[in-house]
């Protein structure tokens, strides 16, 4: 007899995802997190400023809580860091406008945005970057923890981040390093963002900016010992990332290490958000896509580099990984 478990499992994780979308979206329509925002609260005092009764919003707050949207002490609900996060940033909705588009893509292909055009991406990401660069804080430490230990920690190393949005990945890695140097190359309005990382991080007098459209980009030869490219690659395909590669591969210095970080396989934990962000990637670009970590490995030596390798990041949201190669 076959064994019904994983089939059980996939069903009550359908079912708990179904659930746990109403009770946010309800929490969210109702009032119930923005009046939360303000203050504290009891759930008889919410339930009588939203007009509601006290055990259907206990009820409410408790499932919450499981979703770590609100913690609860001393009697009073109140904002998770995530629950604030998420209604002061661009994901308070969770992506409804791109999930809402679903349908229509399925009859024509089309995306509802294309973020791989210059003419949507600027003013787009500016919104975006501040959020990334909270979600992705665990990852970007792990990376750096990993490249730290391969790097002279008392050295003079100059790093450039290549489309850096909110510069965590290569801020990160200053941080472990005291000489290090972070030069970080986007848009005007996204380095806005790299500069509030830097200033929060103790480390905006280790930042310079390079303002510009990373694909026109000049960058001088063999001058940084480390170049990242971090969540970029997948707006871009094959031959642009290639040519892209070649560019930053010239602007090392021998010995450097360009790190190529991005959505890869290889982590089962990551598999549910991997192929929904895949699928999200098609609702906001043209020409994006996600690559094989072999396919960026064969790149990166055509790019005159050599031993690249794949290291998968083990940390949230445990779909990323950092493929590595050296100029020799």
């Amino acid at each position: 007899m076959n064994d019904p478990t994983p089939t059980l499992e996939n069903y009550f994780q359908l079912m708990a995802a179904n659930g746990a979308d109403h009770v946010y979206r309800t929490a969210v329509s109702s009032g119930l997190l923005d009046t939360l925002a303000q203050s504290p609260s009891s759930a008889s005092a919410l339930a009588e400023q939203l007009d509601a009764q006290a055990q259907p919003i206990a009820m409410l707050c408790d499932v919450l809580k499981t979703l770590g949207v609100v913690e609860h002490g001393d009697g009073l609900w109140r904002l998770s860091p995530l629950g604030d996060g998420l209604l002061r940033g661009p994901y308070r909705t969770l992506g409804d406008p791109y999930w809402h588009h679903l349908p229509e893509f399925l009859q024509t292909s089309e995306p509802m945005a294309q973020m791989d055009d210059p003419a949507e991406s600027e003013a787009r990401y500016q919104g975006q970057a501040a959020a990334l660069g909270w979600m992705l804080a665990p990852a970007a430490s792990w990376a750096a923890e990993s490249l730290a230990a391969t790097l002279d920690a008392e050295g003079k190393v100059s790093i450039l981040d290549a489309g850096a949005g909110s510069a965590i990945w290569s801020l990160s890695l200053a941080k472990r390093l005291p000489q290090a140097g972070v030069t970080a190359a986007d848009w005007p309005a996204v380095l806005e963002v790299a500069k509030a990382t830097a200033q929060r991080m103790g480390l905006a007098d280790r930042l310079e900016l390079m303002p510009g459209d990373l694909a026109e980009a000049s960058f001088p030869a063999d001058s940084h010992d480390v170049v990242i490219l971090a969540n970029v690659a997948h707006l871009m395909p094959p031959d642009a990332l290639g040519q892209t590669l070649k560019r930053l591969a010239a602007t090392l210095r021998p010995g450097g290490r360009l790190v190529v970080i991005d959505v890869f396989p290889g982590q089962a934990a990551g598999d549910l958000n991997r192929t929904l962000y895949t699928l999200g990637l098609a609702l906001r670009t043209r020409a994006g896509q996600t690559h094989q970590p072999d396919d960026v490995i064969d790149l990166l030596h055509t790019a005159g580099l050599e031993r690249g390798c794949c290291t998968p990041i083990e940390a949230v949201p445990y779909t990323l990984g950092m493929v590595t190669a050296t100029k020799p």
